[in-house]
């Protein structure tokens, strides 16, 4: 007997029964139409997703006034859009049917918007109003755009707004100098007048020799003798037939020239101009083409494949040079230099002054954990502090340039969280303070000191707040001691102001600067005076503003000849009073040792050793001062094992310099030369001495090692950087005032890479988390942001900007 089944009711006959062909076509209708019935569901929900999909998707809105134009294809709350320009001009409203009904697009707050930027949106339909719908969960972008002109970026390597300065704003300013140069009416606000004998000099440089690279020269300028001869605006040349561009005015023209490196003059490109009109002429190259443009629109190119030919000449604006006599009569203003082709095609001139590009707010909200990319460095500032590791194990280029670095100029972290660095350009002759605003990733010159020439100049610097003091000695014929005083979060790029502590007949090697809790200065130096005029000796004197110095103490007073001298002092504070470290070396006994002088509230405690080297030389101390109160130092010094070459030396008092440890030689050896050590310590106590070591022949030193006490144990010796063929490392220099590291902040100079390069791994705390530039996203490269906060960047070339966030997972290969 047949029987039912149970979904669709087919008749399943028994095995007893016989075959019916009306039975089986029964079930086959069954079947049939239950597969219809299921193809047209699954079509049903395929238009249904479909419909879905195309509302999660971007569609680009249309807008008449202030009514935006989308479509809905399902029953989806969510609509994504995107909107072609920025809107404002009354209360937003959404229409999904062409405009014939809308709804207002109000915020999370419930307030009606009336201004919609360039981008691209979400929003929720509530049935009586849209909402613009904060970007709080899955994967969202980012998006802002710039308020200002800007004009000078990394590319910028020159800037002279001739705002009755000559001063270079570029990120990486040159020391400019003019001569019977003025100023007064200018593009914008002021501009350099030239009367037919003054001119501006620029330093020769990497970045004004271009030999076939890309690069603009942009300027403003407007003569009242358009029939001058030869009257130079610009020109680097070392002579005539060694001149890579000249720009001049010349009856009634204003002509442009240069040699390439064959000798081969270029063509010339003359175009005429009139009489006290304002002009804003660019010269341009980008490959093989030189184009010139006045008033943005081309009026000539040159077309070449070689070089410019190179010199060692500065350039001058206004004249070609401090001996010649082509004076250009009129003015200039605006005068940039870009190592880029920053026009290919005819532009609409500048009509505003020049500007750092601005600050970048984007619109989108980071929650805390999110994961972060951005195309272009970006700032994450956070609702609040957080803790945010920074890694520099990579070295920084501080300075472009080998300048000298000296372990007494310690890198300063202020209390703003820059970091500033002190270097000495031989060539200048002047110090050069650089600053990091972005936690050691970038630096910039901040200001300088010009010193006199062939002085022999020292520096120390330490920091309170956001001021920076720096005592200045000068060994060679002014042998003086001054104080330079600066405030690094409002100075100007400029020449910065000193004090003169004192004068003496000699000044010797070494001089050190410390500030206490209180803001009290601290200053030591070694010098000879009438009182003890045949050896060095340390003085010492202090200060509450780094203006006013109290009368300096004599804190040695040996007087035996030239054959003993007490040199190289530095300081340490302890419980706010100073712990003077210096080396006395005696020629004629000999003896050679590490001294301590500390200061115990009332008086001094004279010397007393660190460590008695006998006939051994023993210098360079360099010393902290750790968490529990222990002061350590170290020094190079030699012995009877090792007669030939000095080692790395240590040796620590726990009882504020009255008592020291036995002396530990950190390295060991008599082949090589190791010498010039800086010692930091950490929060915990740890310590981390850097120092040079020299080649084979010890004519060069060519490692920068590292070496660091745990709080239990010494450990191995590391090299963190080394030359490799007839260069020097410098002197090293490491940050004392911040604590906070796993790899102590440090500064040398790299004549290897003709720069001085910085290095740290640290903590900090600050509302400010970086956001490094990555072209794409992925699992590997987003950071996790640290807080809730803003994304703001410093645009270069775009002016929208575009990034991500993803606040689900690290999922993105964008």
């Amino acid at each position: 007997m047949s029987t039912i089944t149970d979904n669709y009711s087919l008749t399943k006959p028994s095995p007893e029964d016989f075959y019916d062909i009306e039975v089986q076509n029964e079930n086959m209708e069954i079947i049939d139409r239950k597969l219809k019935e299921l193809e047209t569901g699954i079509e049903d929900v395929e238009g249904a997703l479909d419909a879905r999909m195309a509302d999660a998707e971007y569609q680009t809105a249309t807008v008449s006034g202030t009514q935006i134009h989308i479509a809905r294809q399902s029953l989806s709350k969510r609509l994504y859009f995107k909107l072609a320009e920025d809107l404002s001009g009354g209360v937003i409203t959404i229409s999904l049917d062409s405009g014939a009904t809308s709804l207002p697009l109000k915020d999370i707050e419930g307030n009606s918007l009336t201004s919609l930027d360039k981008g691209y949106w979400e929003v929720v339909d509530n049935t009586v109003f849209f909402t613009l719908r904060p970007r709080g969960g899955g994967n969202l972008g980012f998006f802002g755009k710039y308020t200002g002109t800007g004009g000078i970026d990394t590319d910028t390597k020159l800037i002279l707004h001739f705002n009755g300065n000559v001063t270079d704003s570029s990120l990486t300013p040159k020391l400019i100098s003019g001569t019977n140069v003025t100023f007064g009416s200018g593009a914008f606000g002021e501009g350099a007048v030239f009367n037919g004998n003054g001119y501006v000099t620029i330093p020769n440089s990497a970045d004004i020799d271009f030999g076939s690279n890309n690069f603009t020269i942009d300027f403003y300028f407007r003569t009242p003798n358009i029939n001058q001869q030869d009257g130079v605006i610009f020109t680097k040349r070392a002579p005539e037939q060694n001149t890579m561009l000249t720009i001049y005015i010349h009856l009634g023209n204003i002509r442009c020239y240069g040699y390439t490196s064959d000798n081969n003059i270029t063509s010339e490109i003359v175009t005429p101009i009139s009489a006290n009109t304002m002009y804003h002429y660019a010269v341009v190259r980008q490959g093989n083409s030189i184009r010139v443009y006045l008033n943005g629109k081309l009026v000539g190119t040159i077309t070449t494949s070689s070089a410019l030919i190179s010199n060692t000449s500065s350039a001058y604006i206004g004249a070609t040079g401090s001996s010649a006599s082509q004076y250009f009569t009129g003015m200039i203003d605006e005068f940039r230099i870009s190592g880029t082709a920053r026009w290919s095609l005819d532009f609409t001139p500048p009509v505003n002054e020049y500007a750092h590009n601005p600050e970048l707010t984007l619109l989108s909200q980071v929650m805390k954990d999110s994961y972060v990319y951005s195309n272009e460095d970006a700032q994450l500032v956070l609702d609040s502090a957080a803790n945010i590791p920074i890694d520099h194990s990579d070295p920084v280029i501080v300075a472009g340039s080998p300048y000298t670095t000296s372990a007494n100029a310690r890198p300063q972290v202020l209390s703003n969280g820059w970091i500033v660095a002190t270097v000495y350009d031989s060539t200048a002759q002047q110090f050069r303070f650089f600053v990091s605003k972005d936690n050691g990733t970038s630096y910039q010159q901040l200001c300088y000191k010009n010193t006199a020439s062939s002085a022999s100049p020292e520096i120390s610097v330490c920091s309170y707040g956001t001021k920076i003091f720096a005592l200045h000695t000068v060994r060679t014929g002014i042998n003086g001691i001054s104080c330079l005083i600066f405030d690094a979060a409002t100075t100007a790029n400029t020449e910065v102001p000193y004090v003169s502590i004192e004068t003496q007949t000699a000044v010797g090697s070494g001089g050190y600067i410390a500030v206490d809790s209180t803001g009290i200065l601290h200053a030591a130096w070694c010098s000879k005076n009438s009182s003890y005029p045949n050896s060095f000796n340390i003085r010492y004197s202090n200060s509450t503003d780094g203006t006013t110095w109290a009368t300096p103490t004599q804190i040695t007073n040996i007087n035996v000849g030239s054959y003993r001298n007490v040199t190289n002092p530095c300081i340490i504070i302890k419980n706010n009073n100073p712990v003077i470290i210096y080396q006395d070396l005696d020629s004629n006994t000999p003896s050679y040792c590490i001294f301590v002088n500390y200061y115990n509230g009332t008086a001094w405690s004279g010397s007393k050793y660190v460590y008695n080297g006998g006939a051994y030389v023993q210098s360079y101390p360099s010393a902290t001062i750790t968490s529990d109160g222990r002061i350590s130092v170290v020094w190079s010094g030699k012995d009877a094992t090792d007669t030939n070459k000095s080692n790395m030396r240590y040796s620590e008092s726990s009882d504020g310099g009255a008592t020291w440890s036995t002396m530990l030689k950190l390295t060991s050896g008599n082949s090589v030369a190791q010498t010039d050590g800086s010692i930091a310590s950490d929060d915990s106590g740890n310590l981390t001495v850097i120092w040079r070591k020299a080649e084979t022949t010890d004519t060069y030193y060519y490692y920068l090692n590292k070496i660091i006490w745990n709080g239990s144990s010494w450990g191995a010796v590391s090299t963190i950087a080394i030359t490799n063929g007839a260069v020097n490392i410098g002197i090293p220099a490491l940050c004392d005032n911040y604590k906070n590291f796993a790899e102590s902040l440090a500064i040398w100079q790299d004549n290897q890479a003709s720069s001085v390069k910085f290095r740290g791994v640290f903590t900090v705390n600050t509302n400010q988390q970086l956001i490094p530039a990555i072209d794409k996203a992925t699992s590997e490269n987003q950071l996790v942001a640290l807080g809730n906060g803003v994304l703001k960047t410093y645009g270069t070339a775009v002016k929208r900007y575009i990034g991500y966030v993803s606040r689900k997972s690290k999922g993105w290969n964008l």
